[in-house]
Order: structure tokens, then sequence, then C-alpha cells
């Protein structure tokens, strides 16, 4: 992340900004906070979008979807990669080595032991 200065001394991270969207992309985004999508985190990751696109910052943007703002940051770094695809509940999670992701995976990043737990239960 690239790092500036804040004018008293101190050091902040760089504005975090979504890419242009293409038409198709913003009718994809409107058309599923129009039809009220049945999956939540897909909802509230459009909503991150359109916000961010509407040229909100991420600390009012995260108070609208009420999430973290590292959680928006991410979406919105997310999509700059890959599109429409970050939408997905497993659009930001990651591999458990096996071939098989999803979202309890991505707590295997930050509880050392849950990993091993995880391949127990799911079989």
């Amino acid at each position: 992340m690239r790092r500036t200065s804040d004018g008293f001394g101190g050091v902040v991270a760089e504005l975090v900004k979504i890419r242009r969207l293409t038409d198709q992309e913003g009718q994809q985004l409107h058309r599923i906070v129009r039809r009220g999508s049945t999956n939540t985190v897909r909802y509230r990751r459009t909503m991150m979008l359109l916000a961010s696109v509407g040229g909100n910052r991420v600390p009012v943007i995260a108070q609208l979807v009420q999430a973290d703002e590292d959680t928006v940051r991410d979406v919105i770094h997310r999509f700059n990669q890959i599109g429409p695809a970050c939408l997905d509940p497993v659009g930001l999670t990651r591999f458990d080595g096996q071939g098989r992701c999803g979202d309890l995976t991505l707590l295997c990043w930050r509880l050392p032991g849950l990993d091993r737990w995880l391949r127990r239960w799911r079989g």
C-alpha cells in the first residue's frame, strides 16, 4: 500500500478509489441493488462499490453498510483486480490447500489450529 504524509509528520494510507466502471458493470451493480439480492454478502459488497463510485470515503462507506473499514478496502481492491467476480461470497476467501474454498476458510488465516478442525469437520 502506498503511503503519504498527512502534513503533521504522520503517515496515512492513500485514498482507496474504485476504478472506472464499464457500462455493463454499472448496470449489473444497479440491478443487484434494485432487485434486492437474496445473498446478503453480495448485496452489501455491491452497496460498498456503489458508494465508492459515488465518491464516498472508506469510513463513510463502512458506517453505511456497518462493516469494518478494512473489509471495505479489501472489497474495493478486489473489485479493481477481478471485477464483478468479487461480489460472490467466496470472492475474498482463499483455498484451503485441498481445492476447496469457503467463507470459513478466511478464519484460518487469523486463528491458528482452526484449519485442522475445519478439515476434520468437512470430512
